[in-house]
């Protein structure tokens, strides 16, 4: 398995809902975004490319996610970031 280089992400949050992304919101540029959806019990991350998603994918976690498993989610959307990209 090759090493995955990885993303610069940024921590953003409304109230008590927290997500990353490697980008700003509402750009044409290529941008990765993780999120806990809470309802859902997953952690969801996914690759957007203006309007247009490249790549989706997710984590179980039906309580608060742990630190190690937002990085999970982090590095696997890092991996299919740079599949695509290469």
């Amino acid at each position: 398995m090759r090493a995955v280089r990885p993303l610069n992400w940024t921590e953003c949050g409304v109230e008590a809902q927290r997500w990353w992304e490697t980008g700003p919101p509402g750009v044409d540029e290529r941008r990765a975004v993780v999120i806990w959806l809470r309802d859902l019990g997953k952690v969801a991350w996914w690759i957007a490319e203006g309007e247009r998603t490249l790549a989706l994918g997710f984590v179980e976690s039906l309580n608060p996610p742990s630190e190690e498993l937002l990085e999970q989610a982090r590095r696997s959307a890092a991996q299919r970031w740079w599949e695509i990209y290469t």
